[in-house]
């Protein structure tokens, strides 16, 4: 049986508040060398606006465990609504 190709997900900056332009990612709530599976319901990062802290969760349309590809941005990075964070394949 040939490999089956996987389809690759984006899963990009949400705007967390109306009018949110930029934040900074603070730190990834995994560790971006050691885990490299998602799971609905998870934690992904934290983000710094002008505002407040957030944490930023797995998108709540991934509803299947997924194993993270590449991590687009890291820890420290500023990143817009709409930036690509992580690229992950369904399991």
């Amino acid at each position: 049986m040939p490999d089956e190709k996987k389809e690759t997900i984006n899963i990009v900056m949400p705007e967390v508040y109306p009018g949110m332009t930029m934040a900074k990612i603070t730190f990834w709530i995994f560790e971006e060398d050691e885990v490299d599976i998602i799971e609905p319901d998870d934690q992904l990062l934290r983000i710094e606006t002008e505002r407040a802290y957030y944490n930023i969760p797995v998108p709540p349309w991934i509803r299947t465990r997924c194993r993270v590809k590449e991590v687009h941005k890291h820890a420290g990075a500023q990143v817009a609504p709409g930036d690509v964070l992580l690229s992950v394949e369904a399991m």
